[in-house]
C-alpha cells in the first residue's frame, strides 16, 4: 500500500438514494423484499441484495440485465 486512503468512485453525497421495494420479488431468485431501486439520470435501476441480480429499465419498460446470477448455484 502507498499509505494514501482509498477514495470512493462517487462521493457519498452524490450517490443515488436506493430504496427497498416492499412486496417486490427478485426476477432471478424470487426472494421477496430483497429488491432495491434507484434512478440514474432518470433511468430506473434495481438490484437484489440477496443474490446480486441487477438490471435497469429501457425506454419501453423492458429490462436490460446488468448482472445475471447463476440460478443453479445456491451458495453452498
Amino acid at each position: 500500500m502507498n499509505g494514501q486512503p482509498k477514495v470512493p468512485a462517487v462521493p457519498p453525497a452524490l450517490e443515488p438514494k436506493k430504496q427497498f421495494i416492499v412486496g417486490a420479488s427478485c426476477p432471478a431468485c424470487e426472494r421477496m423484499d430483497s429488491v432495491r431501486m434507484w434512478f440514474v439520470e432518470g433511468v430506473p435501476h434495481r438490484e437484489c441484495v440477496a443474490c446480486g441480480y441487477s438490471d435497469k429499465l429501457d425506454e419501453s419498460g423492458g429490462t436490460i440485465t446488468l448482472v445475471a446470477v447463476d440460478e443453479e448455484d445456491d451458495g453452498q
